[in-house]
């Protein structure tokens, strides 16, 4: 666990440098799915130094990942389901360390630890889904495509959070406050 907080820690530093970079969404994506394949990386091998090695690197995706996800999150809720939103999410990342104690409880009961790169591969599972709504239902956020130059896709985002047409002079006041 240390040695994936130090992970943590080097990609929380590292997330607005990356996120400017490479935009949010696809670090999200590409850091999903690297956590994917080296979480099943490690349930193949039995080296505690490849399991090792690769817990700082899940760590680090885990670090950059947190902070855009929640920069996502709130580029892109109304202020009225923001709090209710955050809150659920950090209620859920909860929940994640009980799947864990679960999972090892039922396929580990006795602490075998040969059954521990079983309990590895069982937990890919989820980050294999969010992986996959990430690649498919996760777009940039507004801001940030404005800064790109996508100002339809992004008027469009934020048509469809309001749930109506923004007028011109609402979409050159966004332009002019993003910008400046």
């Amino acid at each position: 666990s240390s040695l994936m907080f130090i992970g943590v820690a080097l990609g929380s530093i590292l997330s607005n440098i990356l996120s400017e970079k490479f935009t949010k969404r696809n670090n999200l994506v590409f850091f999903m799915t690297f956590i994917t394949i080296a979480n099943l990386l490690v349930s193949f091998f039995e080296s505690f130094f490849i399991f090792t090695f690769f817990r700082i690197f899940i760590g680090f995706g885990v670090g950059v990942m947190l902070p855009m996800i929640f920069g996502i999150l709130t580029e892109y809720l109304p202020l009225k389901n923001r709090g209710l939103t955050l809150m659920s999410v950090w209620l859920f990342f909860g929940f994640g360390g009980l799947y864990v104690n679960l999972t090892m409880l039922y396929l580990m009961p006795n602490l075998e630890k040969e059954q521990l790169n079983n309990v590895i591969y069982v937990l890919t599972l989820p980050y294999a889904i969010f992986s996959s709504a990430y690649y498919f239902y996760i777009e940039e956020g507004p801001r940030k495509l404005i800064l790109l130059g996508e100002t339809e896709k992004a008027f469009s985002i934020l048509e469809r959070i309001q749930g109506q047409p923004l007028d011109e002079i609402t979409k050159d006041k966004i332009i002019d406050e993003v910008k400046g």
